[in-house]
């Protein structure tokens, strides 16, 4: 009888063939056996050549690959695919612009042993390259599982996640009606925590993620992550007031001021400009979210 597989790596992905070949190396250069973990990379209706370079990199890689696709509709449908497909006992979760480090499986699978308390839990999301931009967006931790009560964390980022698989099933997996990048992961955490479900943090285990590296594309990045917890909020029933408004311009002054007590002059005043950007991205974000059409074609991640 086959060894049964401990992590099913699951990657959802959309027209990013160049950096999504960097992250299946990493997978690759993995200190644990590929006995132990499988890859399944989720398509998101790419259209553009992707499914094809992955079938031609499946025959010839060292991984246990698994390649599927689907219609385009975002990154929630695409993992829920890839979900569909695991075998393992746990769920590992990374995006096509993401490079785990050597020792990210392990270290994940040691946590597991050390603590059986969590159903799923994160681990540490920091920059690829090092700029200006790259920097501020670590300095905000907005790539990181913000902590709970208990002693667990608030929700996960699925650039580094894991999650228990009947958990996932039992979850239903990801509520597709996000057809963004931004929302699911807390929604997804928040349904689990309601279960009682402790989320933990591996800080050992690191993902490099591509940050944007434009003003604009980092603008659009927060700006997701708003139309996400607006979305949620809409979902619930609360309102999207001019309260808001408020909440984000305390958090933009208090962000500058902190800018400026914590970096060089400079770099202060560069994080001061994309502390400001991020608030007025997210909170346009919020509003857009109660008119925000789902049918447009939307990226996996």
């Amino acid at each position: 009888m086959d060894r049964p597989l401990i992590l099913s790596v699951v990657i959802p992905t959309y027209r990013r063939w160049d950096r999504l070949q960097l992250t299946l190396a990493a997978l690759e250069d993995q200190s644990m056996s590929k006995k132990d973990f499988e890859v399944i990379v989720s398509d998101d209706g790419s259209g553009d050549g992707t499914v094809e370079q992955l079938h031609a990199y499946a025959a010839k890689t060292s991984l246990n690959i698994v390649v599927v696709t689907g219609p385009n509709g975002g990154p929630a449908t695409a993992r829920n695919r890839g979900i569909a497909k695991a075998r393992g006992e746990w769920v590992a979760m990374t995006d096509d612009d993401c490079v785990p480090e050597r020792d990210w499986l392990v270290k994940h699978v040691e946590f597991i042993r050390e603590h059986p308390e969590y159903g799923a839990f994160g681990g540490q999301v920091v920059r690829y390259k090092d700029t200006v931009i790259s920097r501020y967006v670590d300095w905000t931790g907005s790539m990181l599982p913000p902590l709970g009560e208990n002693g667990g964390r608030q929700y996960l980022v699925t650039a580094n996640a894991l999650f228990r698989r009947d958990l996932l099933v039992q979850l239903g997996g990801f509520d597709e009606t996000y057809r963004w990048p931004g929302g699911e992961d807390p929604d997804l955490s928040f349904r689990a925590i309601a279960l009682g479900t402790l989320l933990g943090y591996n800080p050992g285990s690191v993902v490099r993620h591509m940050h944007r590296e434009t003003v604009r594309g980092t603008d659009r990045m927060f700006w997701h992550h708003g139309l996400g917890f607006g979305t949620l909020l809409v979902q619930q029933g609360k309102p999207l007031g001019p309260s808001w408004r408020r909440v984000m311009d305390k958090q933009k002054k208090e962000g500058v001021s902190k800018a400026f007590r914590e970096r060089s002059f400079w770099e202060a005043l560069a994080f001061a400009f994309l502390e400001r950007r991020r608030h007025d991205a997210f909170y346009k974000g919020m509003q857009a979210a109660e008119t925000f059409g789902s049918g447009a074609a939307t990226s996996a991640n």
